[in-house]
């Protein structure tokens, strides 16, 4: 995650917005470790496995 912050301040951007399903705890804990907030929830946004699938949406601004 420090090497995407940096290229993308790099880079010139401000945000970066990342996507992670909600059942991947170790995801979100290194997302919220890494400064990110959780933005929202796609409610079954996708299928796996036959199953709709819901996704969450994380953003961090890189403004400091």
């Amino acid at each position: 995650m420090g090497h995407i912050e940096n290229t993308a301040r790099s880079n010139g951007f401000y945000k970066i917005v990342l996507t992670t399903f909600p059942f991947n705890k170790a995801g979100q804990a290194l997302y919220l470790e890494m400064g990110c907030r959780i933005v929202g929830i796609f409610r079954d946004h996708g299928k796996i496995n036959g199953s709709f699938a819901h996704v969450m949406a994380l953003d961090e601004l890189l403004l400091s």
